[in-house]
């Protein structure tokens, strides 16, 4: 007979093994929910970097790494210690003991080498190397769970021969597998239900530019099109577009306009059609009278802009003009006034220019 401390060593070693078992998963696998969380964070709501999501997953990760090698070496080196052997022997059964340094030895090699070829500088060694690595990690992976699958395998045969009923593990597999899950959701909800109230915020704040300057544009311009805030929330903006002349006509000068989700205008885009076969002279005469139109259009909307600049400058630098005069209509040219303004002509070659080429002045201004 064997005392009631000794089947609790006993029931405690047959749980134990398939405890480290999970934790072990859990250390690998949880950085799988982590990355859809980190997904729908980025994708959904745009909700940016989030700390403390990240460090949640690294503890949860050593956490549950330092469960597994506490699991696994209480039955591993128990099974060793004078009371247990006194255990088996009373038992009169003989217990597996496997040599496993062979196999752990061969994962060893196989990450040193993954690591040597990572080191160098072909691109085919490096890719070699990431192959050695995966290889030492499902080697080591797969050893490890020979070794808690032995470990248990031997405590339930004791178990059985002595008549200890044991618990089943699956209700602490379970806990072990969804309280960090659930963790880690948990802690990710504050940072969605924030992220879709900035992001419901924005769109109103959107909306109402958006709309102005819709509003605006079409006083003077043929069509209008923008993408509706309230069709969906967009953490880089909406666009408004204003065209001056109908889709028949022979030009097609526009204004684009962005506006953040704060209701500012941050990226303003003028694009002038040029016929090449006018004067330069007419050119930027036309080119003049199409910004002044588009700019006042903008201005009427009395929607802000991230910087003053966007709403004020519309004229063609006059160092771009001069280059302008004296450039080929079949050469490409921009003009770099500061960081944040920049003016471009866009054209194809001349032995290339057919029917359906276009060429366009465009100014850009942006945050």
């Amino acid at each position: 007979m064997i005392s009631e401390q000794e089947k609790k060593q006993i029931r405690r070693y047959c749980l134990l093994p398939s405890i480290a078992a999970a934790c072990l998963a859990v250390a690998i696998l949880i950085g799988i929910p982590w990355i859809v969380l980190v997904m729908i964070n980025d994708i959904v709501w745009e909700g940016g970097f989030y700390g403390l999501g990240l460090y949640t997953y690294l503890g949860i990760a050593a956490a549950s790494l330092t469960a597994f090698v506490v699991c696994f070496l209480i039955p591993r080196i128990g099974m060793r210690k004078e009371k247990w052997m006194r255990i088996a022997e009373q038992a009169n059964v003989m217990l597996s003991n496997n040599d496993y340094s062979a196999q752990l030895a061969a994962s060893m090699g196989a990450r040193a080498m993954g690591t040597l070829l990572r080191h160098t500088n072909r691109e085919d060694a490096s890719a070699m190397g990431d192959a050695f690595n995966a290889l030492a990690a499902v080697g080591t992976l797969a050893t490890v769970t020979q070794m808690t699958n032995e470990l248990r395998r031997n405590a339930k045969c004791i178990a059985a021969i002595y008549g200890v009923k044991v618990p089943k593990a699956r209700n602490y597999v379970l806990a072990v597998i969804l309280i960090p899950v659930l963790l880690l959701i948990g802690v990710y909800i504050p940072q969605f239900v924030s992220a879709k109230q900035n992001a419901d915020a924005g769109i109103v704040q959107a909306s109402k530019s958006v709309y102005a300057l819709q509003d605006s544009f079409k006083t003077d311009c043929d069509h209008v099109s923008i993408d509706d805030p309230k069709e969906g929330y967009n953490g880089s903006g909406y666009d408004v577009t204003g065209y001056l002349y109908a889709y028949d006509e022979p030009y097609q000068s526009y204004i684009w306009v962005t506006v953040g989700n704060d209701g500012q205008i941050c990226e303003v885009i003028y694009c002038i059609d040029v016929d090449v076969h006018a004067s330069k002279e007419e050119t930027l005469e036309k080119a003049s009278l199409d910004l002044l139109k588009l700019n006042v259009m903008m201005n009427d909307s009395n929607v802000k802009a991230v910087s003053e600049q966007m709403l004020s400058e519309y004229t063609l630098p006059e160092m771009f003009v001069e280059q302008f005069a004296d450039h080929s209509y079949y050469e490409n040219l921009r003009v770099s006034v500061d960081e944040s303004y920049s003016v471009s002509y866009v054209t194809e070659p001349e032995e290339e220019y057919d029917e359906s080429s276009e060429s366009y002045i465009y100014i850009t201004l942006e945050a």
